[in-house]
């Protein structure tokens, strides 16, 4: 039966008999359902009386090592009691005359406290440790219901399935982890694998918020469902992606790459494909995942201009001006000649590269900013040749940008070694 008390519902149900030596209540139990919306409260009547069911037959079993029945008993040992579960550092930091309230709750038993209620009351009872995918399931069970109430088949469907894609990106990147020891620094790795993502496959941030925001709801959904005693790791400056932000391109500056990521040692703890791609992007402007995929026949170290062969030869370029040919120079040239045969570890893999690399440099303070990812070399180089005046039909070249439709580019001649050339020399200006 359900009960309206003050502005709040109430499920009002007799205890079974199997029960009577469990229930705290006598014979008759009342749980709070939180919600003043008559629709809300049918919808979690019967997930609470559920519940509770469950915690009487942990307890009928003494069940002490069950964390997550002796958890949820807590849970509805405090409803009963007309408390929300708080963790013990919360009730520290109460008014004393609350905190009395609730040691005064406690019932006694031949003259001795309740020692279930009271680690129930007093916040005592550990919370059990659960993974990502096991929070994602957990607001399946506990929270989902009442957010899709009368939603179709079909509504169901579109609003599991970007909950499930967040989730599925989010473990890829981090692991699947206890969501109590997701930080916001996990985060922000997996923000910088949604960066570059986005530039890779010039994709718009869009995507990148709306797992950031499914992430968010679903996890500080579940932590105040279940009143676990730690806070949100989307606490404080929001991490999503301003609708700008994919236009600001952030560059590594000239000065950080010489003085931090060029420094002695300072990409030691790379292996050793994953810095030689890192270092043939500084003076090419490759894409990593075009480097990532050379072949030794793609990578002209013996030709009078060395140079590199984009191809579309063994992998699918992302457009037809993709296809070129990238002088080397500068650290650039000295990390392909350590690699005349390519990069066979990353083959295919430029996503597993880009982790490696991101996860690395901001672990170990050589990211420029929180923004920055390994796809910020290309754009520093873009940057640097147009301000020393590079011609666009050079950067053009160079990066594998389309051409615009303006006549004189369009009838330039294609590439041909006089334009190696020319690109070389416009390379060796800003090359490092």
């Amino acid at each position: 039966m359900l009960v309206m008390r003050g502005s709040v519902w109430h499920l009002i149900r007799r205890v079974p008999k199997r029960y009577a030596g469990v229930s705290e209540q006598g014979r008759q139990v009342s749980l709070s359902l939180r919600t003043d919306s008559r629709i809300e409260a049918e919808a979690k009547a019967k997930a609470a009386w559920d519940a509770l069911l469950m915690a009487w037959e942990a307890r009928l079993r003494g069940d002490t090592t069950d964390a997550r029945a002796r958890y949820d008993a807590a849970l509805n040992i405090c409803a009963q009691h007309g408390y929300r579960y708080q963790s013990l550092k919360k009730i520290m930091a109460m008014p004393v005359e609350d905190q009395v309230e609730r040691i005064n709750r406690i019932p006694q038993r031949m003259g001795e406290p309740n020692k279930v209620v009271a680690d129930a009351l007093l916040g005592v009872t550990e919370p059990p440790k659960m993974t990502l995918s096991e929070t994602l399931a957990e607001f399946r069970k506990s929270v989902e219901p009442i957010k899709t109430l009368k939603m179709t088949p079909d509504q169901l469907r579109k609003y599991r399935n970007p909950r499930d894609k967040a989730f599925r990106n989010l473990i890829a990147v981090v692991g699947d982890i206890p969501l109590a020891d997701l930080t916001r620094t996990n985060l922000i790795e997996f923000r910088s694998w949604w960066l570059t993502k986005i530039q890779e496959e010039d994709l718009q941030t869009d995507s990148a918020n709306k797992d950031l925001t499914h992430l968010k709801s679903v996890i500080e959904a579940v932590i105040d469902t279940l009143a676990l005693p730690f806070p949100s790791p989307f606490v404080g400056k929001s991490i999503k992606f301003p609708k700008s932000e994919a236009e600001t391109r952030p560059e590594f500056s000239t000065d950080w790459i010489k003085q931090k990521l060029l420094a002695p040692k300072a990409l030691d703890g790379l292996n050793d494909e994953a810095r030689g791609i890192l270092l043939a992007m500084i003076n090419t402007g490759a894409r990593p995942s075009e480097l990532c995929a050379l072949r030794p026949e793609d990578i002209k170290l013996t030709d009078n201009i060395p140079h590199i062969c984009i191809s579309a030869a063994h992998r699918r370029t992302k457009t037809r001006n993709s296809v070129r040919q990238i002088p080397l120079v500068g650290v650039s040239l000295e990390a392909m000649q350590r690699f005349p045969n390519g990069f066979p570890r990353y083959d295919d893999k430029a996503a597993t590269l880009s982790a490696t690399v991101n996860k690395y440099l901001r672990e170990a303070g050589l990211m420029e900013t929180e923004n920055h990812t390994l796809y910020c070399l290309r754009h520093r180089l873009e940057g640097v040749l147009r301000r020393a005046g590079a011609d666009g039909r050079v950067r053009r070249m160079i990066f594998g940008h389309a051409r615009n439709a303006d006549v004189e580019e369009r009838d330039r001649p294609d590439y041909g070694q006089v334009h190696l050339v020319e690109l070389q020399d416009a390379l060796r200006l800003v090359a490092i």
